[in-house]
């Protein structure tokens, strides 16, 4: 699970997409989704990897790597928080959701510092 201090925007969220064999997807193929909620089930970040705005991008996209830039305000409420990421096919409009059982975790620790 990643950590992250309140109000901080780095480190980065990284993510990387394997198949089954543990190989790298191609992600080329797909619209892939980021949606975030906090840990009061408030969505706080609803973006589309390499999309124009939103700070989710791609590293290597064919190698399904990518990292998102946390934005002011995403850090700022501590606690547990969720995420899942939303696969279109481009194909075809057929959609699956990482992960399939649960959630991806990521916690906000309190920090001493108050505001950005």
């Amino acid at each position: 699970m990643d950590i992250i201090k309140q109000y901080d925007t780095w480190p980065y969220l990284t993510f990387t997409f394997t198949d089954e064999d543990d190989l790298p997807v191609d992600c080329r193929d797909f619209t892939v989704e980021l949606r975030i909620k906090n840990r009061l089930d408030e969505v706080i970040v609803d973006a589309e990897v390499g999309g124009v705005e939103g700070g989710a991008v791609w590293i290597d996209e064919d190698g399904g790597v990518g990292e998102y830039h946390w934005q002011a305000g995403d850090t700022d409420i501590q606690g547990l928080h969720s995420y899942e990421f939303k696969f279109t096919r481009l194909a075809d409009g057929a959609v699956f959701r990482l992960p399939q059982d649960d959630y991806f975790y990521y916690e906000v620790h309190d920090s001493i510092y108050t505001g950005s």
